[in-house]
């Protein structure tokens, strides 16, 4: 079975490093460990790194982002791509990485309200909005001072507001209760605008990704579990153990790719030369299960009457 030992003797076989001092173990762990997590991923799209991922919603938060949503820790650094097909609750939804073509499905529109009047003395304002819940990051309070320049809050997704504050400000999203306080007083015979995008809750069946961000319309009303596949990084050499048919079918692959960056590294362009013609070849073979495991898979049309479906964000086709 090839394991490290095995890796590292061919390593230094095509490096021509016999020794520990021309090249130690640690340096060949190094550069396997890199060809394996960044240069590996990106030239080698195999199958047998293609995993379902699952993530979960809570009641009413429409966004989840991969550095605060537990599930999704770490997620870059672990996965490189995310693809369709998308399942919310085992019901298949759309999937699309395009801001505009979400946004025409689902168009951000926000309701303005005129809340309060202005007598030209008063900065604090409370009470109740007539639509709720709203979006978070999606709150905004107007009002203009006596000459004439406008005044605004937004609110920071978490219930608070900030811009031309007075005092601290706050919106509760589920209730409509807001409680703001603004730098000046607001012109007298004015009045206290709110733009607000009120939404209903339901299940989801539409998802957003981008900016490291997922999207969900309609805004969840419950937790969903969020299913849907990437293409994920190979663990370092370390934690190999678990995926040993990877590493097993992949080993001199592997060698060669690590023996490849350390010629690069010393400026060895002729034994890089002699080692290029077979690194390109192992490559090839190391992609050939992928071909083979995909050759009979039909393309999907409009035409096609399969189990796998595929949905666009205006619907099933």
């Amino acid at each position: 079975m090839a394991d490290f030992s095995t890796i590292e003797t061919k390593i230094r076989r095509i490096t021509k490093s016999p020794s520990e001092s021309q090249l130690t173990s640690d340096q060949i762990k190094d550069y396997v460990n890199d060809f394996i997590l960044n240069d590996m991923p990106e030239r080698l799209r195999v199958i047998n790194l293609v995993k379902s991922f699952t993530f979960y919603t809570q009641p009413n938060i429409d966004t989840y982002t991969t550095d605060s949503t537990p599930e999704l820790a770490d997620f870059k650094q672990h996965n490189i791509t995310v693809n369709a097909p998308f399942y919310v609750a085992g019901s298949p939804a759309s999937f699309t990485q395009n801001v505009a073509q979400f946004n025409n499905l689902w168009p951000a529109v926000t309701t303005q309200t005129i809340i309060k009047g202005a007598n030209g003395i008063l900065v604090n304002f409370t009470g109740t909005l007539s639509t709720f819940p709203i979006l978070r990051n999606q709150v905004l309070f107007t009002a203009t001072k006596v000459d004439n320049t406008g005044l605004k809050l937004t609110d920071d997704g978490n219930g608070n507001l900030v811009g031309d504050l007075g005092a601290p400000s706050t919106i509760n999203y589920l209730t409509g209760a807001y409680n703001i306080t603004f730098s000046f007083a607001p012109k007298a015979g004015t009045y206290i605008y709110a733009q607000v995008y009120p939404y209903v809750a339901n299940k989801p069946s539409s998802v957003l990704f981008h900016q490291d961000t997922f999207t969900l319309r309609p805004v969840p009303d419950r937790i969903y579990a969020v299913t849907f596949q990437v293409q994920c990084r190979p663990t370092d050499i370390w934690t190999l153990s678990t995926d040993e048919p990877m590493l097993q079918e992949n080993w001199k692959y592997i060698a060669y790719g690590a023996a490849r960056e350390i010629c690069l590294d010393r400026g060895d362009m002729e034994n890089l030369q002699q080692i290029e013609p077979r690194f390109q070849e192992l490559e090839l073979l190391a992609g050939r299960r992928t071909e083979v495991q995909q050759m009979d898979q039909r393309a999907p049309t409009i035409f096609s009457n399969s189990i796998v479906k595929s949905f666009s964000p205006f619907g099933e086709y």
